[in-house]
């Protein structure tokens, strides 16, 4: 298959083969996710599909630095020009540039773990007078 040293599975390959809308790929770990999206990604750009029309979304920054890592040696675009990412930073990219359509404010800020919990204790404790546990007890 393209690039690659082994041969992808039939399940792999009809991943990698599919050209037509949008393909989602759900596999255990350690499976080749990551290598399937890889070559998916090469094959689209050989049929010609430019990368900006290209979204490659993964749960883990690690998968998505792997992809845009094997595919920036043959693609020579920079990373920015490519739309691979977690899930997480392609909603706040959207949100970031899109967000004020569905009303929300411009230069919002993601709330990390720890302050979700913070600000989740405030109201709990002002109306029933009980603790909530701390994150790290949890």
């Amino acid at each position: 298959m393209i690039g690659s040293d082994t041969a992808l599975t039939e399940a792999q390959q009809a991943a990698v083969a599919h050209l037509t809308g949008p393909l989602l790929i759900v596999a255990g770990a350690g499976t080749g996710k990551t290598r399937v999206l890889v070559e998916r990604y090469r094959r689209l750009r050989q049929e010609g599909i430019a990368a900006e029309r290209i979204l490659l979304l993964t749960f883990t920054e690690k998968a998505a630095r792997e992809v845009l890592d094997r595919v920036e040696q043959e693609d020579y675009l920079p990373a920015a020009e490519r739309f691979v990412m977690t899930y997480h930073a392609f909603a706040q990219r959207f949100l970031e540039e899109e967000g004020w359509l569905c009303g929300v404010p411009k230069g919002f800020r993601v709330v990390s773990e720890v302050r979700k919990w913070e600000l989740a204790r405030c109201p709990f404790r002002a109306t029933s007078g009980a603790s909530v546990p701390r994150p790290a007890a949890v």
